[in-house]
């Protein structure tokens, strides 16, 4: 697979499943070592895959206490957190081929 794909992929599932990012990263570096050279560029979309994975996750706590505090579905937030994320990652991939 390409060296794009693995670090957006891998980052923002683990991100998903462990609701926390410095976690997604610690556990993503020691998975990707051996198939991604480790400079600048590819730490931060490392870790900004992490980081949108973790914001989105049902498991994220701040997403959790703010629907309760509104009296809010978490689904009903996704309507707007998905496009937002979109466009993030988007931005991040163009800033990762761009440098």
């Amino acid at each position: 697979m390409h060296a794009i794909i693995i670090l957006s992929i891998v980052p923002a599932v683990l991100g998903v499943l462990l609701g926390s990012p410095s976690g997604a990263v610690a556990l993503s570096v020691p998975i990707l070592a051996e198939t991604v050279a480790f400079i600048p560029k590819t730490a931060s979309l490392l870790y900004i895959s992490a980081y949108l994975g973790y914001l989105i996750a049902p498991t994220h706590l701040c997403l959790v206490f703010i629907a309760q505090y509104f009296k809010s579905s978490i689904n009903r937030s996704y309507k707007y957190l998905i496009p937002s994320t979109i466009v993030s990652i988007i931005a991040a991939l163009i800033t990762y081929l761009i440098t």
